[in-house]
């Protein structure tokens, strides 16, 4: 029959200093914490760091005592004091947060959120975009809060239609036709939505109500085959492209 060790025989979790209390070793590794920082400028040991290895176990342990609530008061304000996070921003959550900005700055400029896919000027933040809305089930609830709280479209196809056929008209007001490139510095948003009723058209995508409206807008279907005419709109009256 097996006999339980005496407990002054049970293996023992080392320490620098067996005889320091637990209030002790924690106002040592403290310590420790507060060196780390003057030499690095921040508390964010890393998990992996092998020269800190004790520091990290107990860096990281303080953020779990923090998450289940168990760590006091005491410890908690002298950690803040430090500027201790208790919560690691990932190299994906940074990704996320610089893309995010972009967009902010994008809306800034133009009035809203609808970077085009193809977006020349910035092809990440079209993609990125383009990601959000097909992974939206998958996103956190702060990242959807942080778009919605930007005016971010989820179903943009069925928002923008009449937004873009309007800026459309506006386009042809000033420029006299209705040839905008689809690299149109001035509103992405425009020469994107453009270029994508040309390509629907052709691949006969198009619903015959939004034909009718653009035809009688004189839009046109083949860009290259307008651009011959010298004269903006001459097109209109002279070239079949878009009858």
């Amino acid at each position: 029959m097996k006999t339980s060790k005496p407990k002054s025989e049970r293996p023992r979790r080392l320490y620098p200093n067996k005889g320091l209390s637990q209030a002790d070793r924690w106002e040592e590794q403290y310590g420790t914490l507060c060196l780390y920082r003057e030499i690095h400028e921040h508390c964010n040991v890393p998990h992996n760091d092998t020269e800190n290895a004790r520091l990290a176990t107990w860096v990281n342990r303080q953020r779990t005592l923090y998450r289940e609530g168990k760590l006091s008061d005491n410890c908690i304000e002298r950690l803040e004091w430090i500027d201790f996070m208790w919560q690691i921003r990932s190299s994906s959550d940074e990704a996320w947060e610089n893309r995010f900005n972009e967009l902010v700055e994008y809306k800034a400029e133009f009035g809203d959120c609808n970077v085009p896919a193809r977006y020349t000027d910035n092809p990440q933040l079209g993609k990125w975009v383009v990601a959000q809305r097909s992974k939206r089930s998958k996103l956190s609830q702060d990242r959807i809060d942080h778009l919605d709280d930007v005016g971010f479209r989820w179903s943009p196809k069925k928002e923008n239609w009449e937004e873009c056929y309007g800026k459309l008209i506006q386009y042809k007001a000033k420029h006299g036709h209705t040839n905008v490139p689809w690299d149109y510095k001035t509103c992405p948003q425009l020469g994107w939505w453009a270029n994508n009723q040309r390509s629907s058209y052709k691949e006969g995508r198009l619903k015959q109500a939004h034909i009718d409206r653009l035809r009688k807008v004189g839009f046109c279907w083949k860009l290259r085959a307008c651009q011959g005419f010298l004269t903006p709109g001459a097109c209109e009256t002279r070239c079949l492209c878009w009858i």
